[in-house]
Parts: C-alpha cells; structure tokens; sequence
C-alpha cells in the first residue's frame, strides 16, 4: 500500500490496468503519414511539390512522409507507476554507460531527468485543473454569490481568480494530463496526480543530475 492506494481492491484495479495497457497494441511505435518539406529549392520542381506560400523558395509535400509516433506508455507513465505504488523512481530503468548519451547536449532525451520533468509539469498541470475544478463548484453551489460576481462583471469591476483558468489552459492541461492518466482506464484520477509531490521529483531530478547518473527504460519496463 502507498499514500495512493488505500485499499487491496483498489492496487488490484490499477495493477490490472497497468497490465492491459502495457501489453496493448498501442504500446508499439507506428508510422504515420506527415507533410514533408524543402527549402531553397533550385531548379526543376520536384513533380508533386508546391510553395508553401506564391513566390516562396519553400515546397511541400502532403502526406509522403512518415514520422515515428510512439506508443501510448512512456517513461512518465512508468515513473507514475512507481509513485504509486511507493516503489524507487528507478525501478523498470537500465543505468547507460555509453558516455555521448549521457552527454545532455548530445542525446537530451535519453536523460532521466527529461522525464522527471515532463511528469512534474503534468502534475503542476493537474493541481491547476484542481484548484480550477473546485473554484467552478463553488461558484456553482454559492448561486448567490456568483450573481454578485456577474454583476460586477458588467461593470468591469470584477478581479479574476487566480485559481481560475483561461479556456486555452483548461484545454491544453486537460489533453496533457489526460496523456499520462489514459493507460491507467479511470484507475488514477486527476485528484491522485495532483498529489504527487512535485518538489520531491525536483530534488531527485538534480541529483541525478549532479551525479551524473542517467536511465533508460529496460527493454521490459515496468510490469
């Protein structure tokens, strides 16, 4: 048991959708259709190139490239499958030894710390959706008090929240947290990311850094 999971019924639940969701298809990397591109095009037009723009020394092409899109579980999913289940942040990860990977100005995300950070960022994304969440509810529940506030509105009196969120926040932090919530089916709320000590992550990040001690997911991962 952790701070996360309280209770035998609930590890099971997430246990099982951990299981189903690193063994999915959707794991696999896939190839998928993308616009190519060429600059300071000399000469002959390539038969199926267009200007990006009229009179524009760049061509496109729709849909001949390919771009490798990865699987739905990342190395952040990993580490917040560790969290929860009070386990080591390295579980699941091989230390390198290749010096030019662990050099971050050649090979940045082969770093441990890259994904520390990106699950950092989910979680202070998730806090703000809370804290977001919570503020709606009681605007809702107090229908008093938000007539007073619609009022001052209109009078241009009204001062914003600062727990309250513009509509491109709220869209953009719900896709990202919904990212890394996905492969868990409901079993992780976005309360429980919320959670997670971001600080903790931090600390850990710089030291790692510090020692210069960077991982790689093992070719099993996290089971």
């Amino acid at each position: 048991m952790s701070e996360f999971i309280t209770s035998k019924e609930q590890f099971q639940k997430i246990k099982q959708a951990w299981s189903i969701a690193v063994n999915s298809p959707k794991t696999k990397k896939t190839l998928e259709a993308c616009d190519e591109y060429k600059y300071d095009v000399i000469g002959t037009i390539p038969e199926g190139w267009e200007p990006v723009q009229p009179g524009s020394h760049a061509y496109i092409s729709k849909g001949t490239g390919r771009y490798r899109q990865p699987g739905w579980v990342q190395a952040e999913h990993h580490l917040l499958y560790n969290i929860l289940r009070d386990k080591p942040l390295h579980t699941g990860f091989s230390p390198i030894k290749n010096p030019n990977k662990l050099n971050p100005y050649i090979s940045n995300m082969h770093n441990f710390y890259i994904f520390i950070l990106s699950l950092k960022a989910r979680v202070e994304e998730a806090r703000l959706l809370v804290k977001h969440n919570n503020l709606n509810k009681f605007y809702k529940k107090e229908s008093g008090f938000m007539d007073k506030v619609m009022s001052l509105a209109t009078t241009k009196v009204k001062k914003k929240n600062k727990d309250e969120l513009t509509p491109w926040q709220v869209e953009n932090y719900t896709k990202y947290t919904s990212w890394i919530l996905d492969p868990f089916d409901g079993t992780v709320t976005l309360e429980m990311l919320a959670e997670v000590d971001a600080e903790q992550l931090k600390m850990i990040m710089m030291f790692d850094r510090h020692n210069k001690k960077n991982y790689w997911l093992g070719l099993k991962g996290v089971r």
